[in-house]
């Protein structure tokens, strides 16, 4: 992993610094669509909700980083959002998908048959040239979970899209990837009750 991520990784920790690790909470874990969503508890009515999300991070780095920063917290449930930033590196479904496994392979080594949730990777107006790539991924990671009777798969893809199956930006900030808080309010609905 790059000295990016090592500095990403830190600053969440330096975050964290000073609360205690609770355990046995609802572990949100992945890239900044989930790091920059400050009012996660409220919007989905959970107050058992951690957020351990580090900005531009990929599946691959979600996967590397695993011990270090989901393993002291020992979650009864994880839902994860990745994938995104691997797209916008160049990274295949399928390269996507290894990395998805080993996680999960790490999930179910240390923490057994905890609900694990994935939230699939969102349409954005700055990745819609990747698009396909982005469904082809979906479709992989779906297709993975639904073998494991302890995994979920929420689609927040299509309700981002309009009627002409084009991304919504109106969901969006100006850099055309990251949600504003019309984007946080489809997946409150979408996920409330689900994870």
């Amino acid at each position: 992993m790059t000295e990016e991520y090592e500095v990403l990784v830190e600053e969440l920790e330096d975050k964290l610094q000073g609360h205690k690790v609770e355990r046995g909470k609802t572990v949100f874990y992945g890239s900044s669509s989930f790091r920059l969503w400050e009012n996660v508890n409220k919007d989905l009515a959970d107050n058992q909700i951690i957020n351990l999300a580090f900005g531009g991070s990929t599946m691959e780095a979600c996967q590397h980083y695993f011990e270090r920063i989901v393993l002291p917290y020992a979650p009864s449930k994880m839902v994860i959002y990745a994938g995104d930033n691997d797209i916008g590196n160049g990274r295949s479904a399928d390269q996507i998908l290894e990395s998805f496994v080993q996680l999960h392979q790490k999930i179910r080594s240390n923490f057994k048959d905890i609900p694990v949730t994935f939230v699939s990777i969102k349409p954005s107006p700055s990745r819609w040239d990747e698009v396909e790539k982005i469904k082809d991924t979906n479709r992989k990671i779906k297709r993975f979970i639904n073998a494991d009777s302890h995994c979920k798969y929420i689609d927040i893809f299509q309700p981002m899209l309009d009627e002409n199956k084009k991304v919504k930006e109106d969901l969006f900030i100006e850099d055309g990837l990251h949600m504003n808080e019309a984007g946080y309010a489809i997946w409150s609905e979408v996920m409330t009750g689900s994870i």
